[in-house]
Protein backbone atom coordinates (compact mmCIF):
# COMPACT_ATOMS: atom_id res chain seq x y z
CA UNK A 1 0.00 0.00 0.00
CA UNK A 2 1.35 2.93 -1.29
CA UNK A 3 1.53 6.21 1.44
CA UNK A 4 1.77 9.00 -1.22
CA UNK A 5 -1.58 10.46 -1.27
CA UNK A 6 -3.53 10.96 -4.66
CA UNK A 7 -3.78 14.57 -6.54
CA UNK A 8 -7.10 13.87 -7.91
CA UNK A 9 -8.92 12.80 -5.06
CA UNK A 10 -7.70 15.72 -3.15
CA UNK A 11 -8.52 18.31 -5.89
CA UNK A 12 -12.31 16.28 -5.68
CA UNK A 13 -12.26 16.74 -2.23
CA UNK A 14 -11.92 20.69 -2.31
CA UNK A 15 -14.49 20.86 -5.99
CA UNK A 16 -17.20 19.23 -3.51
CA UNK A 17 -16.64 21.93 -1.12
CA UNK A 18 -16.49 24.87 -3.14
CA UNK A 19 -18.63 24.06 -5.91
CA UNK A 20 -22.06 23.91 -4.49
CA UNK A 21 -21.92 27.56 -2.36
CA UNK A 22 -20.86 28.18 -5.79
CA UNK A 23 -24.15 27.18 -7.78
CA UNK A 24 -26.32 28.64 -5.14
CA UNK A 25 -24.86 31.88 -5.47
CA UNK A 26 -24.90 31.44 -8.85
CA UNK A 27 -28.65 30.45 -9.05
CA UNK A 28 -29.88 33.53 -6.49
CA UNK A 29 -28.24 36.20 -8.47
CA UNK A 30 -29.66 35.10 -11.71
CA UNK A 31 -33.35 34.76 -10.11
CA UNK A 32 -32.47 38.35 -8.58
CA UNK A 33 -31.27 39.81 -11.36
CA UNK A 34 -34.11 38.00 -14.04
CA UNK A 35 -36.57 40.08 -11.78
CA UNK A 36 -35.57 43.07 -12.22
CA UNK A 37 -33.21 43.65 -9.41
CA UNK A 38 -30.07 45.57 -9.85
CA UNK A 39 -26.83 44.47 -9.48
CA UNK A 40 -25.97 45.15 -5.83
CA UNK A 41 -29.60 43.78 -4.75
CA UNK A 42 -28.82 40.34 -7.00
CA UNK A 43 -25.07 40.19 -5.52
CA UNK A 44 -26.85 40.55 -1.72
CA UNK A 45 -29.71 38.04 -2.55
CA UNK A 46 -27.31 35.45 -3.68
CA UNK A 47 -24.87 36.03 -0.29
CA UNK A 48 -28.65 35.59 1.73
CA UNK A 49 -29.22 32.68 -0.35
CA UNK A 50 -26.21 31.17 0.53
CA UNK A 51 -25.84 31.61 4.02
CA UNK A 52 -29.16 30.23 4.54
CA UNK A 53 -28.84 27.43 2.98
CA UNK A 54 -25.46 26.72 4.98
CA UNK A 55 -27.35 27.46 8.36
CA UNK A 56 -29.97 24.56 6.95
CA UNK A 57 -27.45 22.30 6.45
CA UNK A 58 -24.82 22.94 9.52
CA UNK A 59 -28.37 22.68 11.72
CA UNK A 60 -29.24 19.06 9.84
CA UNK A 61 -25.31 18.44 10.21
CA UNK A 62 -25.80 18.79 14.04
CA UNK A 63 -28.59 16.90 14.53
CA UNK A 64 -27.01 14.05 12.74
CA UNK A 65 -24.29 14.26 14.38
CA UNK A 66 -26.08 14.01 17.99
CA UNK A 67 -28.46 11.19 17.36
CA UNK A 68 -24.84 9.36 16.38
CA UNK A 69 -23.59 10.43 19.86
CA UNK A 70 -26.75 9.45 21.88
CA UNK A 71 -26.30 5.96 20.07
CA UNK A 72 -22.80 5.69 20.93
CA UNK A 73 -23.47 6.78 24.53
CA UNK A 74 -25.81 4.36 24.52
CA UNK A 75 -24.49 1.36 23.12
CA UNK A 76 -21.25 2.68 25.90
CA UNK A 77 -23.73 2.02 29.08
CA UNK A 78 -25.09 -0.88 27.70
CA UNK A 79 -21.15 -1.73 27.76
CA UNK A 80 -20.51 -0.66 30.48
CA UNK A 81 -23.28 -2.16 32.51
CA UNK A 82 -22.52 -5.59 31.27
CA UNK A 83 -18.96 -5.76 32.42
CA UNK A 84 -20.20 -4.61 35.98
CA UNK A 85 -22.53 -7.40 36.34
CA UNK A 86 -19.35 -9.79 34.41
CA UNK A 87 -17.30 -8.18 37.74
CA UNK A 88 -20.06 -8.77 40.30
CA UNK A 89 -20.68 -12.44 39.10
CA UNK A 90 -16.63 -13.02 39.33
CA UNK A 91 -16.64 -10.92 42.40
CA UNK A 92 -19.42 -13.67 43.79
CA UNK A 93 -17.80 -16.73 42.61
CA UNK A 94 -14.26 -15.66 44.86
CA UNK A 95 -13.61 -16.77 47.88
CA UNK A 96 -14.23 -14.09 50.75
CA UNK A 97 -12.00 -14.92 53.52
CA UNK A 98 -12.80 -14.03 57.19
CA UNK A 99 -10.63 -14.95 60.57
CA UNK A 100 -12.86 -14.97 63.88
CA UNK A 101 -11.76 -15.49 67.57
CA UNK A 102 -13.08 -19.04 69.04
CA UNK A 103 -15.26 -19.06 72.54
CA UNK A 104 -17.89 -21.09 73.06
CA UNK A 105 -17.59 -23.09 70.03
CA UNK A 106 -18.63 -20.06 67.86
CA UNK A 107 -16.50 -17.02 66.11
CA UNK A 108 -16.67 -13.50 67.44
CA UNK A 109 -15.24 -10.54 66.67
CA UNK A 110 -14.98 -9.48 70.19
CA UNK A 111 -13.86 -12.10 72.92
CA UNK A 112 -12.59 -11.60 76.21
CA UNK A 113 -10.38 -13.99 78.34
CA UNK A 114 -10.14 -14.33 81.51
CA UNK A 115 -6.89 -15.37 83.61
CA UNK A 116 -7.00 -15.94 87.11
CA UNK A 117 -3.63 -14.62 88.67
CA UNK A 118 -1.76 -16.73 91.42
CA UNK A 119 -2.23 -16.40 95.17
CA UNK A 120 0.50 -14.84 97.15
CA UNK A 121 2.56 -17.98 98.50
CA UNK A 122 3.98 -17.35 101.65
CA UNK A 123 7.47 -19.40 101.40
CA UNK A 124 8.40 -19.99 105.02
CA UNK A 125 5.00 -20.54 106.53
CA UNK A 126 4.69 -23.46 103.93
CA UNK A 127 8.32 -24.43 104.73
CA UNK A 128 7.49 -24.41 108.28
CA UNK A 129 4.02 -26.62 107.44
CA UNK A 130 5.84 -29.41 105.49
CA UNK A 131 9.01 -29.61 108.00
CA UNK A 132 5.94 -30.36 110.86
CA UNK A 133 4.49 -33.14 108.47
CA UNK A 134 7.69 -34.93 107.81
CA UNK A 135 8.59 -35.01 111.60
CA UNK A 136 5.48 -36.42 112.54
CA UNK A 137 6.68 -39.83 110.80
CA UNK A 138 9.45 -39.45 113.50
CA UNK A 139 8.01 -41.58 116.04
CA UNK A 140 9.09 -40.60 120.13
CA UNK A 141 11.32 -42.63 122.39
CA UNK A 142 7.95 -43.55 124.60
CA UNK A 143 6.00 -44.65 121.67
CA UNK A 144 5.84 -48.14 120.87
CA UNK A 145 6.35 -49.00 117.12
CA UNK A 146 3.07 -51.01 115.90
CA UNK A 147 3.30 -53.98 113.20
CA UNK A 148 3.30 -57.87 113.31
CA UNK A 149 6.25 -59.48 115.02
CA UNK A 150 8.35 -56.42 115.79
CA UNK A 151 8.88 -55.94 111.80
CA UNK A 152 10.45 -53.03 112.77
CA UNK A 153 13.14 -51.82 115.46
CA UNK A 154 12.90 -48.81 117.84
CA UNK A 155 14.89 -46.16 116.16
CA UNK A 156 17.78 -45.20 118.31
CA UNK A 157 19.15 -41.66 119.09
CA UNK A 158 21.70 -41.41 116.18
CA UNK A 159 18.76 -42.80 113.30
CA UNK A 160 16.44 -39.91 115.09
CA UNK A 161 18.88 -37.09 114.84
CA UNK A 162 19.83 -38.42 111.40
CA UNK A 163 16.17 -37.52 110.20
CA UNK A 164 15.92 -34.13 111.61
CA UNK A 165 19.18 -33.38 109.80
CA UNK A 166 17.79 -34.87 106.60
CA UNK A 167 14.22 -32.98 107.32
CA UNK A 168 16.45 -29.47 107.72
CA UNK A 169 18.24 -30.24 104.62
CA UNK A 170 14.69 -30.97 103.01
CA UNK A 171 13.41 -27.57 104.88
CA UNK A 172 16.39 -25.56 102.89
CA UNK A 173 16.21 -27.61 99.39
CA UNK A 174 12.14 -27.07 99.28
CA UNK A 175 12.62 -22.67 100.00
CA UNK A 176 15.10 -22.56 97.15
CA UNK A 177 12.19 -24.73 95.14
CA UNK A 178 9.35 -22.59 95.82
CA UNK A 179 11.74 -19.58 94.79
CA UNK A 180 12.04 -20.56 91.78
CA UNK A 181 8.17 -22.53 91.60
CA UNK A 182 6.77 -19.25 92.71
CA UNK A 183 8.51 -17.23 89.53
CA UNK A 184 7.56 -19.82 87.35
CA UNK A 185 3.70 -18.86 88.74
CA UNK A 186 4.30 -15.28 87.50
CA UNK A 187 5.58 -15.96 84.27
CA UNK A 188 2.62 -18.61 83.53
CA UNK A 189 0.05 -16.26 85.05
CA UNK A 190 0.88 -13.89 81.98
CA UNK A 191 0.58 -16.15 79.02
CA UNK A 192 -2.81 -15.85 77.11
CA UNK A 193 -3.98 -18.58 75.07
CA UNK A 194 -6.54 -18.57 72.26
CA UNK A 195 -7.68 -20.02 68.95
CA UNK A 196 -8.84 -19.11 65.81
CA UNK A 197 -11.78 -20.08 63.27
CA UNK A 198 -11.52 -19.55 59.78
CA UNK A 199 -14.59 -18.58 57.20
CA UNK A 200 -15.52 -18.07 53.73
CA UNK A 201 -18.22 -17.04 52.74
CA UNK A 202 -17.66 -16.86 48.98
CA UNK A 203 -18.83 -19.56 46.44
CA UNK A 204 -15.38 -21.08 46.06
CA UNK A 205 -12.68 -22.66 48.05
CA UNK A 206 -9.93 -21.03 49.17
CA UNK A 207 -6.46 -23.69 49.03
CA UNK A 208 -3.27 -22.36 50.55
CA UNK A 209 -4.61 -19.82 52.98
CA UNK A 210 -2.14 -18.15 55.22
CA UNK A 211 -3.06 -15.65 57.79
CA UNK A 212 -1.26 -13.21 59.59
CA UNK A 213 -2.57 -12.13 62.92
CA UNK A 214 -0.93 -8.75 64.37
CA UNK A 215 -1.15 -8.55 67.68
CA UNK A 216 -0.43 -4.78 69.32
CA UNK A 217 2.26 -3.80 71.78
CA UNK A 218 2.55 -4.79 75.21
CA UNK A 219 2.00 -8.61 73.67
CA UNK A 220 5.05 -10.79 73.27
CA UNK A 221 5.80 -14.04 71.19
CA UNK A 222 6.90 -16.71 73.91
CA UNK A 223 9.84 -18.21 72.08
CA UNK A 224 11.32 -20.17 75.42
CA UNK A 225 10.23 -23.27 76.93
CA UNK A 226 8.08 -23.00 79.98
CA UNK A 227 8.86 -26.08 82.06
CA UNK A 228 7.21 -26.46 85.78
CA UNK A 229 10.14 -26.62 88.33
CA UNK A 230 10.09 -29.72 90.57
CA UNK A 231 9.41 -29.50 94.11
CA UNK A 232 11.42 -31.95 96.80
CA UNK A 233 10.00 -35.48 98.25
CA UNK A 234 8.83 -34.66 101.70
CA UNK A 235 11.07 -37.32 103.80
CA UNK A 236 9.44 -40.06 105.61
CA UNK A 237 11.46 -42.04 108.78
CA UNK A 238 11.87 -45.53 107.74
CA UNK A 239 12.95 -47.42 110.93
CA UNK A 240 15.29 -50.45 110.24
CA UNK A 241 13.42 -53.57 109.34
CA UNK A 242 14.26 -57.14 112.01
CA UNK A 243 15.44 -60.28 110.84
CA UNK A 244 11.72 -61.72 110.92
CA UNK A 245 10.60 -58.94 108.57
CA UNK A 246 13.38 -59.36 106.12
CA UNK A 247 12.41 -62.98 105.59
CA UNK A 248 8.74 -61.60 104.84
CA UNK A 249 9.83 -60.01 102.15
CA UNK A 250 9.51 -56.58 100.80
CA UNK A 251 8.72 -53.83 102.55
CA UNK A 252 5.16 -52.58 102.21
CA UNK A 253 5.55 -48.96 103.44
CA UNK A 254 5.81 -46.69 100.30
CA UNK A 255 6.64 -43.11 100.37
CA UNK A 256 4.20 -40.45 98.44
CA UNK A 257 5.10 -40.18 95.00
CA UNK A 258 6.39 -36.60 93.80
CA UNK A 259 3.78 -34.56 92.07
CA UNK A 260 3.66 -35.25 88.34
CA UNK A 261 3.45 -31.89 86.42
CA UNK A 262 3.30 -31.86 82.65
CA UNK A 263 4.89 -28.20 81.55
CA UNK A 264 2.53 -26.31 79.65
CA UNK A 265 4.67 -25.73 76.12
CA UNK A 266 4.00 -23.08 73.03
CA UNK A 267 2.73 -25.24 70.35
CA UNK A 268 5.46 -26.53 67.73
CA UNK A 269 4.80 -26.11 63.89
CA UNK A 270 3.16 -29.25 62.89
CA UNK A 271 0.05 -29.40 61.19
CA UNK A 272 -2.99 -30.91 62.57
CA UNK A 273 -5.83 -31.26 60.40
CA UNK A 274 -5.16 -29.27 57.42
CA UNK A 275 -4.68 -26.30 60.03
CA UNK A 276 -0.54 -25.44 60.81
CA UNK A 277 0.33 -24.90 64.26
CA UNK A 278 1.12 -21.00 64.71
CA UNK A 279 4.46 -19.90 64.42
CA UNK A 280 6.03 -16.89 65.95
CA UNK A 281 8.45 -14.27 64.77
CA UNK A 282 11.37 -13.53 67.27
CA UNK A 283 10.64 -10.72 69.58
CA UNK A 284 7.33 -10.11 67.73
CA UNK A 285 3.56 -10.27 67.81
CA UNK A 286 2.81 -11.76 64.98
CA UNK A 287 1.12 -15.07 64.68
CA UNK A 288 1.26 -16.85 61.12
CA UNK A 289 -1.05 -19.78 60.34
CA UNK A 290 -1.35 -21.72 57.18
CA UNK A 291 -4.95 -23.66 56.13
CA UNK A 292 -4.46 -26.02 53.24
CA UNK A 293 -8.34 -26.22 52.42
CA UNK A 294 -11.33 -23.40 53.30
CA UNK A 295 -14.12 -24.83 51.80
CA UNK A 296 -17.36 -22.10 51.09
CA UNK A 297 -19.86 -22.36 54.04
CA UNK A 298 -17.83 -24.61 56.24
CA UNK A 299 -15.53 -22.70 59.00
CA UNK A 300 -12.06 -24.52 59.90
CA UNK A 301 -11.04 -24.12 63.32
CA UNK A 302 -7.85 -24.22 65.28
CA UNK A 303 -7.38 -27.30 66.99
CA UNK A 304 -7.52 -27.67 70.88
CA UNK A 305 -3.77 -28.36 71.21
CA UNK A 306 -2.29 -26.17 68.50
CA UNK A 307 -3.88 -22.62 69.77
CA UNK A 308 -2.13 -19.73 69.68
CA UNK A 309 0.42 -18.66 73.47
CA UNK A 310 1.42 -14.91 73.79
CA UNK A 311 2.42 -13.10 76.97
CA UNK A 312 1.28 -10.10 77.78
CA UNK A 313 1.95 -8.30 80.70
CA UNK A 314 -1.20 -5.48 80.86
CA UNK A 315 -5.09 -6.59 81.07
CA UNK A 316 -6.49 -4.23 79.01
CA UNK A 317 -8.99 -4.24 75.24
CA UNK A 318 -6.56 -4.63 72.28
CA UNK A 319 -7.02 -4.74 68.58
CA UNK A 320 -5.95 -7.41 66.35
CA UNK A 321 -5.22 -6.66 62.92
CA UNK A 322 -5.54 -9.93 60.40
CA UNK A 323 -4.54 -10.20 56.73
CA UNK A 324 -5.76 -13.76 54.76
CA UNK A 325 -4.13 -14.55 51.42
CA UNK A 326 -4.91 -18.07 49.29
CA UNK A 327 -4.10 -18.80 45.57
CA UNK A 328 -7.63 -17.85 44.27
CA UNK A 329 -7.56 -14.02 45.54
CA UNK A 330 -4.84 -11.18 43.80
CA UNK A 331 -4.73 -9.93 46.87
CA UNK A 332 -5.44 -10.19 50.83
CA UNK A 333 -8.48 -10.15 52.63
CA UNK A 334 -8.27 -7.92 55.85
CA UNK A 335 -9.77 -7.14 59.12
CA UNK A 336 -9.81 -6.49 62.54
CA UNK A 337 -10.70 -8.17 65.69
CA UNK A 338 -11.24 -7.08 69.68
CA UNK A 339 -9.78 -8.99 72.67
CA UNK A 340 -10.43 -7.78 75.88
CA UNK A 341 -8.07 -9.26 78.69
CA UNK A 342 -9.31 -9.57 82.47
CA UNK A 343 -7.45 -10.51 85.60
CA UNK A 344 -9.08 -12.10 88.68
CA UNK A 345 -7.50 -11.91 92.08
CA UNK A 346 -7.31 -13.98 95.08
CA UNK A 347 -5.19 -12.77 98.09
CA UNK A 348 -5.59 -15.14 100.23
CA UNK A 349 -2.03 -16.28 100.69
CA UNK A 350 -0.62 -20.34 100.18
CA UNK A 351 0.67 -22.16 103.45
CA UNK A 352 1.04 -25.78 101.95
CA UNK A 353 1.97 -27.55 98.82
CA UNK A 354 -1.07 -29.08 98.43
CA UNK A 355 -2.62 -25.55 98.02
CA UNK A 356 0.24 -24.56 95.89
CA UNK A 357 -0.70 -27.61 93.41
CA UNK A 358 -4.45 -26.98 93.40
CA UNK A 359 -4.54 -23.53 92.71
CA UNK A 360 -1.93 -24.16 89.76
CA UNK A 361 -3.73 -26.99 88.51
CA UNK A 362 -7.18 -24.76 88.80
CA UNK A 363 -5.84 -21.94 86.46
CA UNK A 364 -4.22 -24.19 83.93
CA UNK A 365 -7.32 -26.44 83.88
Amino acid sequence: MSSERDPHSGRLRHARIVLPPLAVFACGFAAAYGVGASAFDAVTFAFALVGALAGVWALIRLEARGRRDDRLARDLGELTAAQSRMLADAAERRPRLRVLLLADNRGHERARIVRQRPRPLDIEQTVAFERSLALRTLPSAKTPLTGSLEAYRKPTERDREAFRDRVEEYADTLREALTRFDAYRTDSALLVRGRFRFENSGRRSAHNVAVKAHFPDPFEAVTERLERPPLPLRPTFRGKRTALATLLGADQRRGAPGPTIPSRDPPSAASIGGVSNPTYGPGSALVEIGVESLPSSSPVDMDDEAGWVLRLSEPGTYRIRWDATCDELAGPERGELELEVVDLFDHAPIRSIDELLADLDAREA
